[in-house]
């Protein structure tokens, strides 16, 4: 007896410690989300290790059948680099993750892997993927790559012809600082950045916190937001280094000023749209754009600062709305090809130089409200010959007219309090 109870006395705790045991198991089971199953993160089974001098592995060959691999953890080291040739002509492998501890692609590292359709490195530190990288992937679709990146090599994703997406994780600017070799045709137009926009620019930023612009691969400078495109320093525009590539600009609706040189020097520049908003054009803004054609001031323009479309040799025609009460020194000097120009009712003066060398112009009518032209304002328009003041003008000041050679009708509707100053003789012997 004494036997049998202490048999059913072990029997007994057995049975409770199974008990307890289950239970603590079950409730283990509850808390786990069945949609939210534990990654793990060690390497994928079958991948050829080699130890570098930093402690770390690379990855350099894969024998296993798991057409799914991860690269992160082996062995409690980690994976930074995938070496030259790794999975080199591999036909099994069709997706690869990449760990964090990862920061390169080596040459060739999955060359020919026919069978490779996706690849997500955004979890990464990869700064370069080497040349040939990719070569010959071709059912390859999609990549992703993280803001770490800065190099991708010569003939990386030659052949990736089925390649549709590649998602970048930093920004447009970021995206253009990235180095890419030859032969990638292949991720020409199909970046998305991080937030999921289309990267479809040369160059992307922002002026301000309120002003941010895109320049795009047909040359289209967009600047929009809401106030002011700062003042610049001449060629310091975060556009400036691509100048060249700029054909033609929008200023769109919620920016009031453009800054002092903003697209000074934009030698390609050749159409100017601005948004009605616009009520200040600054200092030198459009200086030297010599093939702008194109371009309509907005109805809401306040002033036009000093020299600011100096040197738009290809500029035709301007007019001037009638909110504009100033327009600045030399504002339009050296448009050498101007030959239709309105002036604004708003202005009471003409400054000096304005439309200076624009020999191409032929005639101007003077606003009832100006009564002062300044000293050389149209000097050198060699193909005036008719200037009418719509009101009495007070004063022509030095030079305003000179090198006129051309001028032969100058009328006003009242001489009476008019003075002219030296070296105006084209526009004395032609006045009536």
């Amino acid at each position: 007896m004494r036997f049998a109870e202490f048999v059913k006395r072990i029997a007994l705790i057995l049975g409770v410690f199974c008990l307890i045991f289950a239970l603590v198991a079950c409730g283990s089971a509850e808390t786990d989300s069945p949609d939210a199953p534990a990654v793990s993160d060690a390497s994928t089974e079958g991948l050829i290790f080699a130890e570098k001098k930093d402690g770390t592995l690379s990855v350099v060959g894969y024998e296993g059948t798991d057409p799914n691999v991860t690269i992160s953890l082996h062995d409690g080291k980690s994976v930074s680099e995938i070496a030259a040739g790794a999975f080199s002509a591999n036909h099994t492998v069709t997706t690869v993750t990449l760990g964090a501890a990862v920061c390169e692609i080596g040459v060739a590292a999955f060359a020919d892997c026919v069978s490779l359709t996706d690849v997500n490195a955004a979890a990464s530190c990869v700064a370069r993927v080497s040349n040939a990288a990719f070569l010959g992937c071709e059912a390859l679709v999609r990549v992703s790559l993280p803001a770490t990146l800065q190099n991708i090599g010569v003939d990386a994703f030659l052949g990736c012809d089925a390649l549709t997406e590649l998602s970048f994780g930093g920004s447009g600017e970021a995206w253009l600082s990235v180095a890419i070799g030859a032969h990638n045709e292949a991720i020409e137009d199909i970046v998305t950045l991080a937030g999921g926009q289309h990267f479809d620019s040369l160059l992307a930023g922002s002026c301000s916190s309120t002003v941010h612009f895109s320049l795009d691969k047909e040359g289209l400078l967009t600047v929009a937001g809401r106030g002011h495109i700062p003042d610049y320093g001449m060629g310091e525009a975060p556009w400036s280094a691509f100048a060249a590539s700029i054909k033609a600009v929008s200023v769109e609706e919620g920016i009031d000023i453009v800054g002092k040189n903003a697209f000074a020097g934009c030698q390609n520049l050749m159409s100017v749209t601005l948004a009605e908003s616009v009520r200040l054009i600054d200092n030198n803004a459009f200086y030297g754009c010599e093939k702008l054609a194109e371009l309509t001031l907005p109805t809401n323009l306040r002033r036009i600062g000093d020299t600011a479309f100096y040197g738009c040799a290809q500029l035709r025609a301007v007019i001037i709305p009638d909110t504009v009460t100033a327009v600045g020194s030399g504002a339009f000097m050296n448009c050498t090809r101007l030959s239709e120009l309105t002036l604004s009712a708003g202005m009471t003066s003409l400054s000096h130089w304005t439309f200076s060398g624009c020999e191409r112009l032929t005639a101007v009518t003077i606003p009832a409200a100006v009564t002062e032209i300044g000293t050389g304002a149209f000097y050198g328009c060699e193909y005036l010959s008719e200037v009418t003041f719509a009101g009495a003008p007070t004063l022509i000041k030095k030079s305003a007219f000179a090198n006129c050679g051309r001028l032969a009708s100058v009328t006003a509707a009242d001489w009476s309090a008019t003075v002219v100053m030296d070296n105006n003789e084209p526009f004395v012997a032609a006045k009536k």
